[in-house]
Protein backbone atom coordinates (compact mmCIF):
# COMPACT_ATOMS: atom_id res chain seq x y z
CA UNK A 1 0.00 0.00 0.00
CA UNK A 2 0.93 3.56 -0.29
CA UNK A 3 -0.17 6.62 0.30
CA UNK A 4 -0.49 10.36 -2.45
CA UNK A 5 -2.13 12.72 -3.68
CA UNK A 6 -5.73 12.86 -4.38
CA UNK A 7 -4.60 12.79 -8.20
CA UNK A 8 -2.48 10.07 -7.46
CA UNK A 9 -4.20 7.77 -9.96
CA UNK A 10 -4.23 10.21 -12.64
CA UNK A 11 -1.12 9.53 -14.33
CA UNK A 12 -1.13 5.68 -13.53
CA UNK A 13 -4.17 5.40 -16.00
CA UNK A 14 -2.97 7.07 -18.73
CA UNK A 15 0.37 4.83 -18.13
CA UNK A 16 -1.24 1.81 -18.10
CA UNK A 17 -3.76 2.15 -21.17
CA UNK A 18 -0.66 3.90 -23.09
CA UNK A 19 -0.62 3.67 -25.97
CA UNK A 20 -4.43 4.53 -26.36
CA UNK A 21 -4.58 7.02 -23.47
CA UNK A 22 -3.08 9.42 -26.15
CA UNK A 23 -7.09 9.27 -27.48
CA UNK A 24 -8.65 10.16 -24.14
CA UNK A 25 -9.44 13.49 -25.13
CA UNK A 26 -11.89 12.63 -27.24
CA UNK A 27 -13.45 11.87 -24.10
CA UNK A 28 -14.30 15.44 -23.65
CA UNK A 29 -15.35 16.82 -27.18
CA UNK A 30 -18.69 16.97 -27.84
CA UNK A 31 -20.14 14.11 -29.51
CA UNK A 32 -22.41 14.33 -32.91
CA UNK A 33 -26.21 13.71 -33.20
CA UNK A 34 -25.63 9.63 -34.72
CA UNK A 35 -23.28 9.29 -31.49
CA UNK A 36 -26.38 9.59 -28.74
CA UNK A 37 -28.11 6.56 -29.42
CA UNK A 38 -26.05 4.85 -26.29
CA UNK A 39 -26.87 7.79 -24.17
CA UNK A 40 -27.86 5.89 -21.40
CA UNK A 41 -25.14 3.70 -21.47
CA UNK A 42 -22.25 6.14 -21.86
CA UNK A 43 -24.23 7.48 -18.66
CA UNK A 44 -23.41 4.16 -16.53
CA UNK A 45 -19.77 3.99 -17.97
CA UNK A 46 -19.18 7.14 -16.92
CA UNK A 47 -20.28 7.18 -13.07
CA UNK A 48 -18.88 3.69 -12.89
CA UNK A 49 -15.24 5.18 -14.03
CA UNK A 50 -16.32 8.58 -12.03
CA UNK A 51 -17.33 6.30 -8.74
CA UNK A 52 -14.00 4.23 -8.61
CA UNK A 53 -11.81 7.04 -9.29
CA UNK A 54 -13.00 9.25 -6.80
CA UNK A 55 -13.52 6.55 -3.75
CA UNK A 56 -9.83 5.31 -4.73
CA UNK A 57 -8.65 9.25 -4.98
CA UNK A 58 -10.06 10.41 -1.26
CA UNK A 59 -8.60 6.90 0.69
CA UNK A 60 -5.79 7.56 2.46
CA UNK A 61 -4.22 3.87 1.55
CA UNK A 62 -3.51 4.01 -2.10
CA UNK A 63 -3.04 0.80 -4.36
CA UNK A 64 -0.97 0.54 -7.78
CA UNK A 65 -3.74 -2.17 -8.87
CA UNK A 66 -6.76 -0.54 -7.48
CA UNK A 67 -8.04 1.36 -10.26
CA UNK A 68 -8.23 -1.94 -12.52
CA UNK A 69 -12.02 -1.96 -11.62
CA UNK A 70 -12.68 1.36 -13.91
CA UNK A 71 -10.53 0.31 -16.92
CA UNK A 72 -13.00 -1.34 -18.15
CA UNK A 73 -15.48 1.25 -18.50
CA UNK A 74 -12.60 3.91 -19.65
CA UNK A 75 -11.96 1.09 -22.26
CA UNK A 76 -15.65 0.83 -23.68
CA UNK A 77 -15.96 4.54 -23.99
CA UNK A 78 -12.80 5.06 -25.84
CA UNK A 79 -13.63 2.53 -28.07
CA UNK A 80 -17.10 3.79 -28.48
CA UNK A 81 -15.32 7.24 -29.78
CA UNK A 82 -13.05 5.72 -32.02
CA UNK A 83 -15.71 2.92 -33.76
CA UNK A 84 -17.36 7.00 -34.02
CA UNK A 85 -14.78 8.96 -35.54
CA UNK A 86 -14.03 5.54 -38.13
CA UNK A 87 -17.74 5.43 -39.19
CA UNK A 88 -17.98 9.22 -39.65
CA UNK A 89 -14.45 9.09 -41.23
CA UNK A 90 -12.84 11.83 -39.62
CA UNK A 91 -9.95 10.99 -39.81
CA UNK A 92 -7.72 14.29 -38.53
CA UNK A 93 -8.34 14.06 -34.91
CA UNK A 94 -6.71 10.34 -35.29
CA UNK A 95 -4.21 11.77 -37.06
CA UNK A 96 -3.32 14.37 -34.43
CA UNK A 97 -3.06 12.26 -31.18
CA UNK A 98 -1.41 9.41 -33.59
CA UNK A 99 1.13 11.82 -34.22
CA UNK A 100 1.44 13.62 -30.74
CA UNK A 101 2.35 9.54 -29.55
CA UNK A 102 4.69 10.08 -32.58
CA UNK A 103 6.48 13.11 -31.83
CA UNK A 104 6.06 12.19 -27.76
CA UNK A 105 8.41 9.04 -28.44
CA UNK A 106 10.78 10.38 -30.60
CA UNK A 107 11.35 13.54 -27.65
CA UNK A 108 11.68 10.91 -25.41
CA UNK A 109 14.30 8.45 -27.32
CA UNK A 110 16.39 11.65 -28.21
CA UNK A 111 16.52 12.85 -24.36
CA UNK A 112 17.54 9.17 -23.65
CA UNK A 113 19.62 8.64 -26.26
CA UNK A 114 22.20 12.05 -25.58
CA UNK A 115 21.63 11.59 -21.58
CA UNK A 116 20.12 14.42 -20.68
CA UNK A 117 18.71 12.96 -17.47
CA UNK A 118 20.00 13.23 -14.12
CA UNK A 119 22.04 10.50 -12.86
CA UNK A 120 21.84 11.89 -9.35
CA UNK A 121 18.28 10.95 -9.35
CA UNK A 122 18.37 7.33 -7.93
CA UNK A 123 14.43 6.76 -9.09
CA UNK A 124 15.81 6.45 -12.48
CA UNK A 125 18.77 3.88 -11.86
CA UNK A 126 16.71 0.92 -14.18
CA UNK A 127 17.13 3.76 -17.04
CA UNK A 128 20.87 3.98 -16.97
CA UNK A 129 21.27 0.43 -16.88
CA UNK A 130 19.23 -0.82 -19.28
CA UNK A 131 19.95 2.22 -21.56
CA UNK A 132 20.08 0.96 -24.71
CA UNK A 133 16.98 -1.21 -24.45
CA UNK A 134 14.88 1.83 -23.13
CA UNK A 135 16.34 4.23 -26.45
CA UNK A 136 15.46 0.92 -28.77
CA UNK A 137 12.01 1.04 -26.97
CA UNK A 138 11.29 4.64 -27.58
CA UNK A 139 12.52 4.73 -31.23
CA UNK A 140 9.94 1.70 -31.48
CA UNK A 141 7.33 3.52 -30.22
CA UNK A 142 7.79 6.65 -32.43
CA UNK A 143 8.25 4.59 -35.00
CA UNK A 144 4.99 2.60 -34.87
CA UNK A 145 3.00 5.44 -34.02
CA UNK A 146 4.77 7.39 -37.07
CA UNK A 147 3.44 4.54 -39.47
CA UNK A 148 0.02 4.81 -37.68
CA UNK A 149 -0.29 8.45 -38.12
CA UNK A 150 0.50 7.38 -42.07
CA UNK A 151 -2.33 5.31 -42.21
CA UNK A 152 -5.35 7.47 -40.68
CA UNK A 153 -3.89 10.19 -43.32
CA UNK A 154 -4.07 7.70 -46.17
CA UNK A 155 -7.45 7.13 -45.26
CA UNK A 156 -7.20 3.62 -43.64
CA UNK A 157 -8.58 3.62 -40.29
CA UNK A 158 -8.84 -0.04 -39.10
CA UNK A 159 -5.40 -0.78 -40.02
CA UNK A 160 -4.09 2.31 -38.34
CA UNK A 161 -5.55 1.20 -35.38
CA UNK A 162 -4.01 -2.14 -35.29
CA UNK A 163 -0.79 -0.62 -36.05
CA UNK A 164 -1.85 1.67 -32.92
CA UNK A 165 -2.18 -1.35 -31.02
CA UNK A 166 1.31 -2.53 -31.58
CA UNK A 167 3.16 0.44 -29.89
CA UNK A 168 2.53 -0.88 -26.45
CA UNK A 169 4.90 -3.94 -27.71
CA UNK A 170 8.14 -2.04 -27.37
CA UNK A 171 7.65 -0.25 -24.07
CA UNK A 172 6.07 -3.92 -22.76
CA UNK A 173 9.44 -5.51 -23.85
CA UNK A 174 11.15 -3.14 -22.02
CA UNK A 175 9.58 -4.09 -18.73
CA UNK A 176 10.05 -7.58 -19.12
CA UNK A 177 13.57 -6.57 -19.23
CA UNK A 178 12.95 -4.41 -16.04
CA UNK A 179 11.86 -6.73 -13.94
CA UNK A 180 14.40 -9.26 -15.06
CA UNK A 181 16.50 -6.84 -14.12
CA UNK A 182 15.27 -5.29 -10.77
CA UNK A 183 13.81 -8.97 -9.86
CA UNK A 184 16.18 -8.98 -6.33
CA UNK A 185 14.47 -5.67 -5.78
CA UNK A 186 10.53 -6.55 -6.36
CA UNK A 187 10.69 -9.79 -5.53
CA UNK A 188 11.80 -11.98 -2.32
CA UNK A 189 12.12 -15.58 -4.69
CA UNK A 190 16.08 -14.60 -4.52
CA UNK A 191 16.35 -13.63 -1.08
CA UNK A 192 14.11 -16.94 -0.04
CA UNK A 193 16.38 -19.16 -2.30
CA UNK A 194 19.69 -17.68 -0.42
CA UNK A 195 18.10 -18.38 3.32
CA UNK A 196 17.26 -21.90 1.92
CA UNK A 197 20.90 -22.67 0.93
CA UNK A 198 22.73 -20.67 4.04
CA UNK A 199 20.82 -20.60 6.85
CA UNK A 200 18.19 -23.70 6.15
CA UNK A 201 17.70 -24.18 10.51
CA UNK A 202 18.22 -20.40 11.63
CA UNK A 203 15.23 -18.73 12.72
CA UNK A 204 14.87 -16.14 9.92
CA UNK A 205 13.53 -12.41 11.36
CA UNK A 206 11.92 -8.87 10.04
CA UNK A 207 13.17 -5.98 11.21
CA UNK A 208 10.11 -3.86 11.76
CA UNK A 209 8.17 -3.93 8.56
CA UNK A 210 6.30 -6.95 7.23
CA UNK A 211 4.60 -5.51 4.59
CA UNK A 212 8.38 -5.24 2.91
CA UNK A 213 8.89 -8.62 2.65
CA UNK A 214 5.41 -10.03 2.94
CA UNK A 215 5.62 -12.72 0.30
CA UNK A 216 9.18 -14.08 1.92
CA UNK A 217 7.16 -16.41 3.87
CA UNK A 218 5.37 -17.57 1.34
CA UNK A 219 8.82 -18.24 -0.64
CA UNK A 220 10.20 -19.71 2.36
CA UNK A 221 7.10 -22.15 3.40
CA UNK A 222 7.83 -21.04 7.25
CA UNK A 223 6.71 -18.56 9.19
CA UNK A 224 9.19 -15.16 9.83
CA UNK A 225 8.78 -13.40 13.26
CA UNK A 226 8.92 -9.69 13.14
CA UNK A 227 11.11 -7.69 15.68
CA UNK A 228 9.40 -4.33 16.65
CA UNK A 229 6.70 -4.45 14.19
CA UNK A 230 5.73 -0.89 13.04
CA UNK A 231 2.94 -2.25 10.77
CA UNK A 232 -0.76 -0.75 10.88
CA UNK A 233 -1.78 -3.51 8.98
CA UNK A 234 -0.72 -6.43 11.61
CA UNK A 235 -2.34 -4.86 14.79
CA UNK A 236 -4.72 -7.14 15.14
CA UNK A 237 -3.02 -9.95 15.11
CA UNK A 238 -0.96 -8.96 17.38
CA UNK A 239 -3.32 -8.24 19.46
CA UNK A 240 -5.11 -11.04 19.33
CA UNK A 241 -2.89 -14.03 18.09
CA UNK A 242 -2.47 -17.30 20.43
CA UNK A 243 0.69 -18.03 18.95
CA UNK A 244 4.36 -17.19 20.84
CA UNK A 245 6.88 -15.23 19.41
CA UNK A 246 5.56 -14.05 15.92
CA UNK A 247 6.10 -10.65 17.48
CA UNK A 248 9.06 -9.72 19.17
CA UNK A 249 10.26 -6.57 21.05
CA UNK A 250 13.82 -5.15 20.85
CA UNK A 251 14.55 -6.80 24.16
CA UNK A 252 12.87 -10.12 23.40
CA UNK A 253 15.30 -10.34 20.61
CA UNK A 254 17.97 -9.43 22.25
CA UNK A 255 17.75 -11.77 24.97
CA UNK A 256 17.23 -14.46 21.94
CA UNK A 257 20.79 -13.96 20.70
CA UNK A 258 21.64 -14.51 23.23
CA UNK A 259 20.42 -18.05 23.14
CA UNK A 260 20.79 -18.55 20.10
CA UNK A 261 21.89 -18.41 16.31
CA UNK A 262 19.89 -15.82 14.52
CA UNK A 263 19.02 -14.38 11.03
CA UNK A 264 17.56 -10.79 10.83
CA UNK A 265 16.37 -9.15 7.40
CA UNK A 266 16.49 -5.32 7.37
CA UNK A 267 15.52 -3.08 4.48
CA UNK A 268 17.38 -0.07 3.55
CA UNK A 269 15.12 2.41 4.39
CA UNK A 270 15.68 0.84 8.36
CA UNK A 271 19.35 0.30 8.34
CA UNK A 272 19.57 3.76 10.09
CA UNK A 273 17.21 2.88 12.87
CA UNK A 274 18.82 -0.81 13.29
CA UNK A 275 21.84 0.45 14.23
CA UNK A 276 20.27 3.32 16.33
CA UNK A 277 18.15 0.45 18.43
CA UNK A 278 20.13 -3.00 18.66
CA UNK A 279 23.32 -2.27 16.72
CA UNK A 280 24.56 -3.02 20.17
CA UNK A 281 24.28 -6.91 19.51
CA UNK A 282 27.59 -6.99 17.19
CA UNK A 283 25.21 -8.76 14.24
CA UNK A 284 27.29 -9.50 11.53
CA UNK A 285 26.86 -8.43 8.13
CA UNK A 286 26.38 -11.74 5.67
CA UNK A 287 25.18 -10.07 2.70
CA UNK A 288 22.83 -7.44 0.80
CA UNK A 289 20.15 -9.19 -1.92
CA UNK A 290 18.55 -6.29 -3.10
CA UNK A 291 17.75 -3.56 -0.50
CA UNK A 292 17.62 -6.09 2.23
CA UNK A 293 20.85 -6.76 4.30
CA UNK A 294 21.21 -10.27 5.92
CA UNK A 295 22.62 -10.27 9.69
CA UNK A 296 23.55 -13.04 11.69
CA UNK A 297 25.14 -12.98 15.15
Amino acid sequence: YYSGPFYYYLPRIVLTMFPWSAFLPLLLARRGATERSGDGLERLLRVWFLVALAFFSVSRAKGNYYMLIGAPPLAILLAQRLAALVEGRRKWPLVTLAGTVAVGGAIAAYVAATGLMSRSDGRLAIVFELHDTLVVALVGVAALALLATLTFALGRPRGALIVMGLVGAPPLAFILVALQWAGPYVSERNLARYLEQRHLTETVFLYRDFERLSSLPFYLKRTVPVVGSRSADLQYGMRHSTRQGLFLSDAQFAGLCRREHVVLLVDRVRLTDFKARLGHLGLRYDTKIGDVSVLEN
